[in-house]
């Protein structure tokens, strides 16, 4: 038997979503544990971002939100509003959350259930790519956000990298905290406390080193504590 076995993380007709493995959700339940131990509380809306593109925010989004509902007993929403990266299959299953944005669609007919009890998800929908300033128009995405966070107890929003999209730092303002996604020996740590400048409004749970131990730099940790 493997050591770190893996899940597979599906929606309930079978499409592939991510295949996360057993330490990373052990590490993403600490790293929670932790925030809930610092505030009291778990959030109820959580934005995933990163300073530059490719850093593994989307599967990092995945298994924060798998270890939320596996380990933690909560019922979560994790919806892509990564409208800036290309379409797939499994972006494309129905209007999805640019359809709610837009005021064409329903929160009751865009939740598509996954293999997880309690954890569904919300994609980006038909045309997101064509449409990347919606998740800056903070008045509609506060909105969305908490329609659904109505019905669940944590929602994940998915998020496009910080040099990509400035409307990321405004996106996440309207989250109860924003976790940054960085990819070791991919990002430096100039450009990790530039990213932590650049969310001077929103509130930083913590920092999520991708294809490494889990940890918050020193000097970012300081930075965070002392803003």
């Amino acid at each position: 038997m493997s050591k770190n076995p893996m899940l597979k993380l599906t929606t309930s007709s079978g499409v592939p979503i991510a295949e996360i493995p057993a330490s990373i959700r052990s590490t993403l339940s600490s790293f929670m544990a932790r925030v809930e131990l610092s505030d009291h509380e778990l959030p109820s809306s959580i934005a995933m971002t990163s300073k530059l593109s490719g850093e593994g925010v989307s599967f990092m989004s995945a298994a924060l939100a798998t270890s939320m509902a596996i380990d933690l007993g909560r019922s979560v929403c994790l919806v892509d509003a990564n409208f800036w990266s290309e379409p797939d299959e499994l972006s494309q299953l129905n209007d999805g959350f640019v359809g709610l944005l837009r005021g064409e669609a329903d929160e009751d007919d865009l939740a598509i259930a996954t293999n997880i009890e309690s954890f569904d998800i919300v994609v980006r929908g038909h045309g997101a790519e064509t449409s990347p300033a919606l998740v800056s128009s903070s008045d509609r995405l506060t909105e969305a956000i908490n329609m659904l966070s109505e019905r669940y107890d944590t929602v994940v929003l998915d998020l496009p990298a910080l040099e990509v999209s400035p409307g990321a730092i405004r996106a996440s303002g309207s989250t109860d905290g924003v976790v940054l996604v960085a990819r070791h020996a991919s990002v430096r740590v100039d450009q990790i406390e530039q990213a932590v400048e650049d969310l001077a409004e929103a509130k930083i749970l913590g920092v999520l080193l991708n294809d490494f131990a889990l940890k918050t730099p020193g000097i970012i940790r300081r930075r965070i504590l002392d803003r």
